[in-house]
């Protein structure tokens, strides 16, 4: 299968499992000794920025403040931590050997084609935009038909 363009978007946060960090548009292309994905990981900062909120608003309650001045600060923060977030992605390239992509599903609501990979970095479930039965869906189901 030639090398496809992609766009990898995983959810903020796995339900059952822990979502891989690739995300954005890159490249996938299947190969005889895996998948070789193109794409960016995200440097995630929300952790923070929603530490920051949560401090700011201690610390205005605790010095009785304004209500605005609360919300200004918080809003400055979260501007502040979604640009980096959205900013602060470095380019990955990674071939993933067949015996790490352990399943593959589709996630209706996401419209996504969902790997698990473990055994190989960065791991987790890597979502991939694709229409159900596309032919990359179709090739997921055909090599990992025996795995189980």
């Amino acid at each position: 299968m030639e090398r496809m363009q992609v766009e990898f978007d995983p959810p903020g946060m796995g339900t059952a499992r822990v979502p891989n960090p690739i995300s954005g548009s890159g490249t996938l292309a299947v190969r005889e000794d895996g998948i070789e994905v193109v794409g960016h990981k995200s440097r995630d900062v929300s952790f923070l920025g929603a530490l920051g909120v949560v401090a700011s608003i201690l610390v205005g309650a605790w010095f009785q403040l304004g209500v605005p001045i609360i919300l200004g600060l918080a809003s400055a923060i979260i501007a502040i931590a979604g640009a980096v977030r959205f900013t602060g992605k470095k380019r990955i390239e990674v071939v993933y050997p067949w015996k790490a992509v352990r399943s593959v599903r589709y996630d209706d609501p996401r419209n996504a084609l969902v790997l698990l990979i473990k055994g190989a970095k960065p791991k987790g479930e890597l979502f991939i935009r694709q229409p159900k039965g596309s032919p990359l869906h179709d090739e997921m189901q055909r090599r990992l038909a025996g795995k189980g």
